[in-house]
């Protein structure tokens, strides 16, 4: 779908469908975490480069927060490496995004 969107898709589109793509992921991922929450089932946690997985995340962001909300990543060098399902991670950002907008 988004990938055959890709393949046909001018320079200047790629990064919306990209966006797109991400976006489409990341809801399956939330999708699957709210199921495995109501069956009772474990989540999936694995061991995830935290700048990388909030750098993910950032066009997402941009996008929730909108134009009058600056986002300013200061982010440890070296990366701090955590163990977290990324549906959980991605959550809390996002839920705390959405909380900072509306406060």
């Amino acid at each position: 779908a988004v990938e055959d969107l890709l393949a046909r898709a001018a320079p200047g589109d790629r990064a919306d469908l990209e966006q797109i793509g991400d976006s489409a992921r990341r809801g399956a991922a939330l999708v699957r975490q709210l199921l495995a929450l109501g069956r009772q089932q474990t989540l999936q946690p694995r061991v995830l480069a935290l700048n990388d997985a909030l750098r993910a995340l950032e066009g997402l962001l941009h996008r929730l927060l909108g134009p009058a909300i600056t986002l300013d990543w200061a982010l440890d060098e070296p990366t701090r490496y955590v163990l977290i399902d990324p549906a959980q991670l991605d959550q809390v950002i996002v839920n705390l995004a959405v909380n900072a907008r509306d406060a």
